[in-house]
């Protein structure tokens, strides 16, 4: 398959999940839509008091900000241990991502996330690599869902 090709089907299969998302959060009532732009905030809030504890902890273990900012996907990786959507293998399961969503999101709204979170898995998860030095596959997945989170009800992401 070519290059161009390759491209042609991505960007194709990413109007078509903004399309569906659209679709999705269309759905919602005003109230509705209101109450899952606050859930987002909130879990990306949660996310953000994380991502500077995780980048605490690995600015310790490296030794230049060279090496900190090469290793920034074991931060992410750190971020998802602590959302719990990591097992003890330092992988992603549906196990997990059930566990992550669990009782954190409102039922409205659990079967969007958990959609959408098993589609970052469906595209990523084999990249995740546990005993990659610089934990390179975690930052793709982690951005997957931060952007999954943020598209559920069109929430901007202030970072």
């Amino acid at each position: 398959m070519s290059p161009d090709t390759q491209s042609r089907r991505v960007i194709l299969s990413l109007i078509i999940l903004s399309i569906v998302i659209s679709v999705v959060a269309g759905a919602f009532t005003d109230s509705e839509l209101k109450e899952c732009k606050k859930f987002t905030r909130k879990v990306l809030k949660q996310i953000l008091k994380e991502l500077g504890v995780c980048n605490s902890e690995w600015k310790n273990k490296t030794k230049s900000q060279e090496e900190h900012s090469k290793k920034m996907g074991c931060v992410v990786r750190c971020i998802l241990d602590k959302e719990q959507m990591l097992d003890e293998h330092g992988l992603v399961t549906s196990e997990t991502i059930i566990r992550s969503v669990g009782d954190r999101a409102p039922d409205k709204f659990k079967k969007l996330a958990l959609r959408l979170f098993h589609q970052c898995d469906d595209q990523l998860g084999k990249t995740l690599q546990p005993n990659d030095e610089l934990c390179a596959g975690y930052s793709k997945f982690g951005n997957c869902i931060q952007n999954s989170i943020a598209d559920m009800c069109h929430v901007d992401i202030p970072f």
